[in-house]
């Protein structure tokens, strides 16, 4: 559901204290295969049984209604969407925002099974082999290179994905701007407060302190 009044929704600060109290009260678990997703939060969906279109997500007695949501892991939500094809349209979003403002759930409530999805921290993992987060200073090169070369493929259309999702804090306005023109990106900015990132940083361990830094220097560069 990769359109820009989903993503509005799912971005305002009802939503995600909707999504946050229902994983609360019903615990961290899939309501479909039971799967415990206490450590992986993230990828825990919050999925609307009644579909969202343009007219009724303004209506609360559906797009916040906890009896029209299931908690479903990222699994299960690709296949009950089941989109497996690709489209020949490509939409491409750049989500941009603070350390931790909530992006990358922001993306796997919107994505499917067979998006694009250039992500930093995904990055790294991938080639590093460690810990989400634990991003080593001498593998920087290595994965923007990486990362710009994705950037590439989506502004040339190259593969057969549905939609791209750039992911990224891109504080910097002429960076953001470049990427939009270069790629045909639409903007979602996740805003969320300096205080909501650095709450969010105690739960991080040994990298709280890092990204505590990295929220720290995202607010003194950002450039609305």
């Amino acid at each position: 559901m990769a359109e820009a009044w989903a993503a509005k929704f799912y971005n305002s600060p009802d939503w995600k204290a909707l999504r946050m109290s229902l994983i609360i009260q019903r615990g961290p678990r899939c309501q479909r295969c039971g799967k415990d997703m206490t450590f992986d939060q993230i990828n825990l969906i919050a999925h609307h049984k009644k579909p969202l279109t343009p007219i009724n997500i303004t209506d609360p007695n559906v797009s916040l209604n906890p009896d029209n949501i299931e908690l479903i892991c990222f699994d299960c939500h690709n296949r009950e969407h089941g989109r497996f094809g690709y489209s020949k349209e490509h939409n491409v979003f750049l989500v941009y925002g603070s350390p931790l403002s909530g992006k990358t759930t922001l993306i796997k409530q919107l994505s499917s099974r067979g998006d694009l999805i250039v992500d930093i921290n995904a990055l790294f993992k991938a080639v590093s082999g460690l810990k989400m987060y634990d991003k080593p200073d001498n593998l920087k090169w290595n994965v923007f290179k990486i990362r710009d070369a994705l950037i590439e493929q989506i502004a040339q259309r190259d593969g057969k994905w549905n939609d791209a999702y750039i992911e990224g804090g891109y504080p910097l306005k002429a960076v953001r701007e470049h990427i939009k023109n270069h790629t045909g990106a639409k903007e979602i900015y996740c805003n969320a407060t300096k205080e909501e990132c650095n709450a969010r940083a105690e739960t991080m361990g040994i990298f709280a302190n890092d990204y505590k830094k990295y929220i720290s220097k995202w607010f003194l560069t950002f450039q609305p």
